[in-house]
């Protein structure tokens, strides 16, 4: 249609020029062109463009001649031949005279202003910064201040295309300013965009609040129920990002959705399921990170693809200055596909990582909790199967003594061989218990320094050490959960009283354990609810009986304090 409308406008054009004297004809074709230009008609008709420059680079101004090699420079660049466009606008600043007082300082700024889209098109963001810095020189020359901050402006992308965040913040930060002074606080406000995300990565969430609360309340792109217009999703996801790293998830979910639901192209797309997968790794939520995650690198795929064939329709339309630097930009393509896929695979590796290293956890609480309950019912069995010991001998020596009584002595034999079986059970418990336990065990590696700082911070060491200063005995919880202490952070010396070839008494066992634990003699009595000279005669022997030699009972403190 365009190309229509550019045909039919040359072909009036020519109609008119035939009664125009030489020179004036020219002009009036100069002028037709550039409203041409001014109403972004499709310019074609490089013959009467190079014409007229031609005509002008012997007959006209300094100005004039801008103001054609700008035309010439404008077609060139609509059918396609960028590099002549690029020669084209540069013979043109040549031209103008900007030492003259009446030197057209507006066509020259846009002269730039061309050469930088040229520049950025063909990704020659330094040359485009270069051309940027020119153009908003020469706006503010012509008096052109809203053009020339619009200029300023765009620097930030060429800066953001070339990761050097510090500077396109530094121009969104100026720029803003300048559009307020001009009285302009809509475009003061829609620049405030694109730093958003890098001054959340750099942690400055006071500034980005400032940006966003601004841009929202100003720019003017905000309906009444807060939705941004169409072609400007992308803001969601750098409020939802905002959300993200200052750990409220809810709202983060929110925009992140929000992005999905409303930016339907794929780049939209491709950011909201990244923000998500970042959400869900973030809150140890790895199915729906995975999720995410995946549709993220389909949806990157995705826009590469379409960025891939939109690359090759820009370049056929503005062809590169030789085939090295076509192929070079070719070159640069792939290398960017690769450098998004290697990404991808860095994320997706990362993923992995983190939902192994969370199964990894997930298991180690379950072997912790299985190795605490096994704890729990190993103390249990074992204080449950000294009292039937205790009883089991008890028994024993009331056969012997009632033997005369036959009727007696075998109401007496049947409960014995009741409780042996009930003896019977509670070591193949404890057997199973054992297993379970020291399985775990093994993988510990506790110093002694260790072990005795845990014993003495445990709740029940200390209780014990309180009851026994007030003179009272211990109950059955209180063995039960020392026994788990014992049995948790004392698996060797557990092993050593609780073994078949050394069947202690309950007395004896519990004398044992209060020993190695460093409780006095003199206060030991008192928790275990008999007398010290009872507790001193039975500790006489038990170095005999575990260590199968004589020594004192100092001795046999020391022995026991070694085992761990």
């Amino acid at each position: 249609m365009k190309r229509t409308i550019g045909c039919l406008l040359t072909f009036l054009l020519l109609l008119l020029l035939v009664a125009c004297d030489d020179g004036r004809r020219e002009r009036l074709q100069l002028e037709e062109m550039e409203r041409q230009n001014r109403a972004d008609s499709l310019m074609t008709n490089d013959s009467l463009a190079l014409a007229l420059t031609n005509y002008f680079d012997r007959h006209g101004t300094p100005n004039e001649q801008l103001r054609a090699y700008y035309i010439l420079g404008r077609t060139y660049a609509d059918v396609g031949e960028a590099p002549r466009a690029i020669e084209a606008y540069n013979t043109a600043a040549d031209r103008a005279d900007t030492t003259a007082a009446d030197c057209d300082y507006k066509t020259l700024s846009r002269v730039y202003a061309q050469m930088s889209d040229l520049y950025h098109y063909q990704n020659l963001y330094k040359d485009q910064l270069a051309s940027l810095d020119r153009a908003t020189h020469f706006g503010y020359l012509a008096e052109d201040t809203l053009a020339a901050l619009l200029m300023y402006s765009q620097k930030m992308n060429a800066y953001d295309m070339l990761m050097l965040c510090d500077s396109m913040l530094y121009v969104c930060e100026t720029v803003s300013e300048q559009f307020h002074q001009a009285g302009r606080p809509d475009l003061a406000a829609g620049v405030l965009c694109l730093p958003i995300r890098y001054l959340v990565d750099k942690c400055d969430f006071s500034k980005a609040r400032q940006f966003q609360e601004t841009y929202e309340r100003e720019s003017g792109f905000f309906d009444e129920a807060h939705n941004i217009e169409a072609g400007r999703e992308v803001y969601y996801f750098y409020k939802g990002y905002y959300y993200l790293k200052t750990c409220r998830y809810d709202s983060a979910e929110y925009f992140f959705r929000k992005e999905l639901a409303t930016g339907k192209d794929l780049n939209n797309q491709n950011a909201g399921s990244y923000g998500l997968a970042l959400l869900f790794q973030q809150t140890h939520k790895p199915d729906s990170a995975a999720k995410y995650a995946l549709y993220s690198y389909a949806m990157n795929d995705s826009v590469y693809d379409e960025e891939a064939t939109t690359e090759v329709a820009r370049m056929k339309s503005l062809y590169d200055y030789t085939r090295y630097e076509h192929e070079a930009q070719k070159e640069k393509q792939r290398a960017d596909h690769e450098r998004r896929k290697t990404i991808m695979v860095v994320v997706i590796a990362l993923l992995v990582v983190f939902i192994g290293v969370y199964i990894f956890w997930l298991q180690r609480k379950h072997h912790r909790a299985t190795y605490r309950r096994a704890v729990k019912k190993l103390g249990e069995a074992q204080n449950t199967i000294l009292r039937l010991r205790s009883h089991e001998a008890v028994l024993n020596t009331t056969i012997k003594r009632y033997s005369e009584k036959q009727d007696e002595t075998e109401e007496l034999k049947s409960e014995l061989a009741n409780l042996k079986s009930s003896i019977k059970d509670y070591e193949e418990e404890i057997e199973r218990q054992k297993s379970i336990v020291e399985a775990f065990q093994r993988k510990q590696m506790l110093t002694k320094e260790t072990i005795d700082q845990k014993i003495n911070q445990s709740e029940i060491y200390k209780h014990l050490r309180t009851i026994a200063n007030q003179g009272k005995h211990m109950t059955d919880e209180d063995w039960s959960n020392l026994m788990q202490l014992v049995i948790s952070l004392l698996p060797g010396f557990y092993r050593l009283i609780s073994s078949k070839e050394r069947v202690l008494s309950r007395l004896e066992y519990q004398i044992c354990v209060l020993e190695r634990l460093g409780i006095e003699p003199r206060r030991m009595h008192y928790l275990l609810g008999c007398s010290e000279s009872y507790v001193s005669i039975i500790r006489g022997g038990l170095h005999k009986k575990i260590f199968d030699s004589e020594a004192s009972r100092k001795d046999f403190s020391s022995a026991l304090s070694t085992i761990f």
